[in-house]
């Protein structure tokens, strides 16, 4: 494993005093260069002046980004650092347009809590990239209502810069990291190293390798015991002093009344050699020295291997424990070839099942698609995480020195189907005999498919009907019974004969057996005889008959 420490003397400690340590936030392997644009909002050198500066900082200011034309824009963080906890200045103005931070760090350098600093920062590549080259004026940023506090030791400060990550395909392969944080530089604060550690460091070239570094509330009047280190040597460069480094500062400008701002690099071609696997920077300072950003470009050439799940299957099929793992293998943000036999460990809620091996090299950028067949023991329920993690052996160990190890994971949360569903459906309500007979649904309530044995039903007797599910979706047979009511003959007394012209008499609309419907022809003639038919209304499963009359 190849690891790179950083040190920074700082302190880690308890909220009553605390700083945010660097961290890796996103890493650059290829031909990739950066710059750094930015400004102070500090009109002085806070440390400098007698009488002291007035107690105020700017609310705006500019800086310009001059890309070449091959140099592509791939990413751009913003960057927003001062005094208080940065609450009072979530929303910031870059060119117009409002940014809220994604993510603000807040250090305490001090026990009494009552001075605090913030650092903030957003992704701004889409504006970056729709910009280009031009003048960049971020506003909106106002700490004057919040200087009460830090005036008195002239520990004032607010300030900015974008971070802008781009390809140049005349550039060598280089492996970009960026840092970030708020990290304390100083003695008082200081109670040990507070080391970094990545695993990406293969250095196969030492030529331009360089770190630069955005720091707060350094001053080229008041300083004492700075220093910065790189593996044991001391830096410095034209605008950075062996002993003032923190000195208002911009490396890209050649500004040196940056004032309380440094944005700094410093070149460590003649500090790293080919085959190095670590390195080692300390930042030293005996007056508080404010650390946001940290940047290393090192020809290193290592691969990255990645894992993606692309589809699991068998959990569908009912009591099954054996399932189909299909995923990919990649090594895209890379310098160097993947090797194979590259250990693939698969766990179940973090049990080990089994670990396979890659079968190919994986060129850069270039990808494998595998498939694992894996069983899930019995103690496991049937919902569980599924995790595939690549160079992993059967130990949880690395085998492979890669760029990043923070992204050799890919989870899935998978349900076996191992509990028998019953399929719900709609009584058949009764109906009568000869009726239109109802159509078995082949999709039940439950959303369970199958087939029905009978498949239709028989509309003049009552019978019971299977459901048989579809196979694979643990689901169990169940039946449906239909009653078919037989039909009634409505009865009625016999019309006695009468005479011509005589009175007719009246159909009864219920039969004696209680029937009810209509006739036909509706009322009697009373001078010739006649055929009358009833017709029950519907739904009572009854025949229709006939009466005669008899006119004499």
């Amino acid at each position: 494993m190849k690891i790179l420490y950083i040190f920074l003397l700082s302190n880690l400690t308890v909220w009553s005093q605390s700083d945010v340590p660097l961290t890796l936030r996103d890493q650059f392997n290829g031909s990739y260069g950066y710059i750094i644009i930015g400004n102070t909002l500090n009109e002085f050198d806070n440390r400098f002046d007698n009488p002291p500066p007035p107690c105020q900082v700017l609310t705006q200011s500019s800086a310009i980004l001059n890309l070449m034309p091959n140099q592509n824009v791939v990413k751009a963080f913003l960057y927003w650092s001062g005094v208080e906890n940065g609450n009072s200045n979530p929303v910031v103005t870059l060119n117009g347009n409002n940014y809220t931070a994604s993510n603000t760090c807040v250090s305490f350098p001090e026990n009494n809590l009552m001075v605090k600093y913030f650092g903030s920062l957003v992704d701004v590549t889409s504006q970056v990239i729709a910009t280009g080259n031009g003048i960049y004026n971020l506003s909106n940023f106002d700490l004057n209502p919040y200087l009460g506090n830090y005036c008195g030791g002239g520990v004032q400060y607010a300030g900015w810069h974008i971070l802008v990550i781009y390809n140049d395909a005349t550039l060598p392969n280089n492996q970009l990291n960026i840092y970030d944080g708020l990290n304390v530089v100083s003695t008082y604060f200081n109670n040990g190293i507070t080391p970094l550690t990545i695993s990406n460091l293969n250095v196969v070239d030492s030529q331009n390798a360089a770190i630069t570094f955005v720091a707060y509330n350094g001053s080229s009047n008041l300083f004492a015991n700075e220093s910065i280190t790189f593996n044991g040597s001391t830096l410095s460069n034209a605008l950075n002093p062996l002993n003032n480094p923190f000195n208002g500062t911009n490396s890209f400008t050649g500004s040196t009344t940056n004032w309380n701002q440094d944005i700094d690099t410093f070149d460590i071609t003649n500090f790293v050699n080919i085959g190095d696997t670590q390195a080692t920077i300390n930042f030293n300072s005996s007056f508080y020295r404010f650390i946001q950003t940290l940047v290393t470009s090192i020809r290193s050439e290592l691969p990255d291997v990645t894992v993606q799940i692309n589809q699991i299957t068998g959990q569908q099929t009912c009591n099954n424990r054996d399932l189909v793992v299909n995923y990919t293998v990649a090594n895209t943000n890379s310098n160097a070839d993947l090797p194979s036999n590259v250990p693939v460990s698969f766990y179940a809620n973090n049990i080990l099942l089994q670990t396979v091996n890659t079968t190919a090299s994986v060129a850069i950028g270039g990808s494998l698609s595998l498939q694992a067949t894996i069983t899930i023991p019995a103690s496991i329920p049937n919902t569980f995480d599924l995790k595939v993690v690549v160079d992993n052996s059967s130990t949880g160990t690395s085998t492979v020195a890669e760029s990043n190890e923070n992204n050799n994971e890919s989870v899935q949360s998978i349900t076996l189907s191992g509990v028998t569903i019953t399929p719900t459906f709609n009584t058949i309500p009764a109906f009568c005999s000869g009726a239109t007979a109802p159509v078995l649904p082949t999709t039940s309530l439950n959303n369970i498919s199958g087939t029905w044995s009978p498949a239709t039903v028989n509309n003049t007797t009552g019978a019971m009907y299977t459901f048989t599910p579809t196979t694979g979706q643990c689901a169990a047979n169940t039946t449906l019974t239909t009653i078919v009511t037989a039909n009634i003959t409505p009865t009625f007394n016999t019309i006695p004969a009468f005479c011509s012209g005589a009175t007719a008499p009246v159909l009864p609309t219920t039969s004696l057996n209680n029937i009810s419907g209509t006739w036909s022809p509706a009322t009697v003639n009373n001078l010739i005889a006649g055929t009358y038919t009833f017709t029950p209304t519907t739904g009572q499963c009854a025949t229709s008959i006939t009466l005669t009359t008899i006119v004499t």
